[in-house]
């Protein structure tokens, strides 16, 4: 029972890591074609 616990936790954690690169891609693909001002928007928005 415990080993499945784990396993399904590393599993979420993966997801959650690829979540956050996909994110940091996206902002720097917007970060290219958008002027700074709107990325500080973007970003306060975000939070």
């Amino acid at each position: 029972m415990t080993e499945q616990i784990l396993e399904l936790g590393s599993e979420i954690e993966l997801v959650v890591l690829d979540a956050g690169f996909y994110s940091v891609d996206v902002i720097n693909n917007f970060s290219t074609s958008l002027p700074v001002e709107n990325i500080a928007i973007l970003m306060e928005n975000m939070l």
